[in-house]
C-alpha cells in the first residue's frame, strides 16, 4: 500500500482533545482474538510505524501479525518473571491504527528517508506503565518513574478534532476509525475485568482493565511481586 506523501507545512498539526483511553493488559492470545474480532466486525484496518524514521514503506507499515509477535514476546517476559524490555519492544508496541489510509502521510526528510504522520483522528497504541500512590491509595496509568510496573498497552482515541484549514471543531463520531475504537472497547468491555490489585491486604479495584486468560500467570509479574503487590 504506498502512502501519500505530504509535508507539516501543508497538512499542520494534528489538532485533536478529549482523549479516551484504555489501559489493558491482554494475554497474547487474546489481543491476538481482539484484533481478529474487530477487523471480522468492521473490516480490514491497518497498523503504522510512527516511532522514528523509516527507510522504505515496508518498515511504516506494520502487519497485524507482525504486532501481535511483538506483543506476545512482551508477554513471554512476563510469564517467565523478567521483566520486559519496553524500550527495545517500544517502536513496534506504539503504532497508530487507521482503516483510512488518508488520515496518514509520509515526510520525507531525507534520501530514502521519512516518517509517518497522522494528519486525522487514528487509534494510538503506547506500552502502558503504572504506579501505585500509597499517599492516595490509588493506581496511576501513564507515569514514568522508578517504582512504575509494566501494564499491557494504553490504547487511546479522541473525540473531538479540529481542522487546520476551516479551524472548524467538531466530534469524531462521524469519523472512519470511530467504529473501530467502540469495538474495541466493546471487546474489552466483555473479555476483561477491572483489576482487582491487593495492596497489604486491601483490595483496590482499578478502572485499569485485565484479559481473563491473565489471572492463570500474572502473580508471576516480576514488579509486582518485587511491590509486594497481588491480584485477587
Amino acid at each position: 500500500m504506498d502512502i501519500r506523501t505530504s509535508t507539516l507545512a501543508h497538512e499542520g498539526p494534528l489538532q485533536v482533545s478529549k482523549w479516551v483511553k484504555i489501559p489493558v493488559l491482554l494475554d497474547d492470545s487474546e489481543m491476538e482474538t481482539m484484533l481478529s474480532e474487530v477487523e471480522k466486525k468492521v473490516g480490514p484496518f491497518s497498523f503504522y510505524f510512527v516511532q522514528g524514521v523509516c527507510s522504505e514503506e515496508q518498515m511504516a507499515l506494520i502487519s497485524t501479525a507482525q504486532f501481535c509477535t511483538c506483543y506476545a514476546t512482551y508477554i513471554s517476559y512476563l510469564k517467565e518473571e523478567k521483566i520486559p524490555c519496553v524500550e527495545e519492544l517500544k517502536g513496534m508496541l506504539s503504532p497508530i491504527l487507521t482503516q483510512d489510509p488518508e488520515a496518514v502521510y509520509k515526510m520525507v526528510v531525507g534520501t530514502h528517508r521519512f516518517l509517518v504522520k497522522a494528519s486525522r483522528p487514528v487509534i494510538q497504541f503506547q506500552p502502558n506503565n503504572i504506579r501505585y500512590s500509597p499517599e492516595e491509595g490509588v493506581f496511576r496509568t501513564q507515569v514514568y518513574s522508578k517504582d512504575t510496573f509494566t501494564w499491557g498497552v494504553m490504547i487511546s482515541y479522541p473525540f473531538l478534532f479540529q481542522d487546520n484549514k476551516t479551524h472548524e471543531l467538531t466530534s469524531t463520531h462521524s469519523f472512519p476509525n470511530t467504529p473501530i475504537f467502540h469495538e474495541i472497547q466493546r471487546w474489552i468491555r466483555h473479555f476483561t475485568r477491572p483489576t482487582p490489585f491487593v495492596v497489604g491486604g486491601k483490595k483496590i479495584h482499578a478502572p485499569i482493565r485485565l484479559g481473563k486468560n491473565c489471572f492463570s500467570w500474572i502473580h508471576r509479574h516480576p514488579q509486582l511481586k518485587a511491590q509486594g503487590i497481588t491480584i485477587g
